[in-house]
C-alpha cells in the first residue's frame, strides 16, 4: 500500500517510474519494463492484487448494506489462485495480470472502483482500481497474446503502462453500472421525489 497514491503529491511508485526511460510510447501511454524498476517489488503488488480479485469471488461482500458484484472465473482458477496465494504452487497458468499507474492528479486522488468485470468473448476480463492503480485481470487460453507479454506474472515480469487513463476509468465505471442495483431508497426517490426529500 506504500506504492499507492497516499495524497500530498505522495506517489512512490509513479515516482519510481520517474527515474527509468520508458522503453515504448504508444497512444499517450509510457510503457515501462517492470525488470528495470528495481526499486518496485512487482511480485509483491502482483499477489496483492491477485489477492483482492480472489477475494472478489469467493464470497458474496457488502458496502454499507449494498450487495458488491461478485466475481465469477471458475472453481479451477478459484482453486488454482487459492494455491498460490497460499504460497503452495506458482501463479496458474492461463492468467495474465495488467498494471496501469496514472499520472492524472485529479484521477489519482479520486478514482477506487471494486472488483468488476466477466466474460468478454472468448476470455475473461476484470479489474479494479485504487488511488493511483488499475489492475486488469485476463483469465483463459483463447485471450490475445499481448495480455501475456504486458503481464506481471510473466517470466520477464511483463511492462507497466503510465497514462491519464480517463477512458479506463470510463470502462471500468461503465463495467460497474451495468451490475449495479438500486437501492430501496433511491427508487423510493425516483417514484415520490417530494416524499423522499422530507
Amino acid at each position: 500500500m506504500k506504492q499507492i497514491y497516499r495524497g500530498s503529491g505522495s506517489f512512490r511508485l509513479l515516482t519510481a517510474l520517474d527515474r527509468h526511460a520508458p522503453v515504448a510510447l504508444r497512444d499517450g501511454a509510457r510503457i515501462y519494463a517492470a525488470s528495470e524498476v528495481s526499486e518496485v517489488d512487482f511480485g509483491q503488488l502482483a499477489y496483492f492484487s491477485l489477492s483482492v480479485f480472489w477475494r472478489g469471488a469467493v464470497t458474496e461482500w457488502r458496502i454499507e448494506g449494498q450487495k458488491v458484484e461478485r466475481l465469477g472465473f471458475g472453481d479451477v482458477y478459484m482453486s488454482a489462485l487459492r494455491s498460490y496465494l497460499l504460497g503452495n504452487a506458482a501463479i496458474p497458468g492461463n492468467i495474465a495480470l495488467a498494471l496501469n499507474v496514472c499520472d492524472d492528479p485529479t484521477l489519482t486522488a479520486t478514482t477506487l472502483v471494486t472488483p468488476t468485470g466477466g466474460r468478454t468473448g472468448s476470455y475473461h476480463s476484470y479489474l479494479f482500481l485504487i488511488p493511483g492503480l488499475a489492475f486488469h485481470l485476463f483469465i483463459g487460453k483463447l485471450k490475445p497474446v499481448w495480455m501475456e507479454q504486458v503481464s506481471l506474472c510473466s517470466p520477464t515480469k511483463g511492462l507497466v503502462l503510465r497514462s491519464n487513463y480517463e477512458d479506463f476509468v470510463k470502462r471500468a465505471f461503465f463495467a460497474k453500472m451495468q451490475t449495479a442495483q438500486q437501492s430501496s431508497a433511491l427508487i423510493e426517490f425516483t417514484r415520490h421525489p417530494k416524499n423522499a426529500a422530507d
